[in-house]
C-alpha cells in the first residue's frame, strides 16, 4: 500500500508483516515478504502527484536470493499490459505512436476527443487514459504503436482500424488487471 509519495521516491507498506520500504525511481530492490516463498523485487518506474507505476517482478527460485547475485542477474520484465492493483481507479493506459506514414487520427480518452484529423510522417505522439481509449487510424500500418510499453499492430498499410482499448478485470484474481483491445 502507497504510504506517501515523494519526489523521486515512494513509500510503500509491504503486507502482510506492515513493513515499511522506500522505493527510489528506476532503482531495483528486492527483499523479502513474510509468508512469500520467493525474493520479491519493486522497481519505481513513474510518478505522479497522487500515483505511483511499480514494476513486481517474483523470483524464480524458492531460496533466498544473495545480494551480489541479485545485481548480477536482473529479474526479468513483466508484461505491462497486465498489472496488480487494489483499485482500478489508480490504473493507466499509455498509448505512444510513432508516424512512419501520414496516417488520420480520431483518438478520445475517457470518453474525450483529444485530436480527429492527419499525423504528418515523422510525429511521435504520446497520450495517457484512466479507462480507455477510442481510437480510428485511417492507415494502420502508418504507425508504430505501444500500448503500456508493448507493442501493437493495427493494421498494414492503407487499412481502417477502430479499437477500444481498455483494463479488464481477472476472473481468478480480483487485484489482477490486464488490457483489453477489441474492436470499436
Amino acid at each position: 500500500m502507497v504510504k506517501e509519495i515523494k519526489e523521486n521516491s515512494v513509500i510503500l507498506e509491504i503486507l502482510p508483516g506492515n513493513s515499511i520500504e522506500k522505493f527510489e525511481m528506476e532503482k531495483q530492490r528486492t527483499i523479502s515478504i513474510e509468508g512469500c516463498p520467493r525474493q520479491v523485487s519493486f522497481t519505481l518506474k513513474g510518478l505522479t502527484e497522487n500515483r505511483a507505476k511499480i514494476m513486481v517482478n517474483l523470483a524464480e527460485k524458492a531460496e533466498p536470493l544473495k545480494e551480489e547475485v541479485a545485481k548480477e542477474e536482473p529479474f526479468k520484465a513483466i508484461d505491462t499490459t497486465s498489472v496488480i492493483a487494489q483499485d482500478k481507479s489508480n490504473l493507466k493506459i499509455v498509448f505512444e505512436a510513432e508516424f512512419a506514414e501520414k496516417s488520420f487520427v480520431e483518438l478520445y480518452l475517457d470518453g474525450v476527443r483529444k485530436i480527429r484529423g492527419f499525423i504528418p510522417k515523422g510525429n511521435r505522439e504520446r497520450w495517457e487514459a484512466a479507462e480507455y481509449i477510442q481510437i480510428k487510424i485511417g492507415n494502420a500500418g502508418g504507425i508504430k504503436s505501444k500500448i503500456n510499453g508493448k507493442d501493437y499492430v493495427f493494421g498494414q498499410s492503407g487499412q481502417v482500424s477502430n479499437k477500444v482499448i481498455t483494463w479488464k478485470k481477472d476472473v481468478n484474481n480480483p487485484n489482477l488487471y490486464h488490457i483489453v483491445i477489441n474492436d470499436w
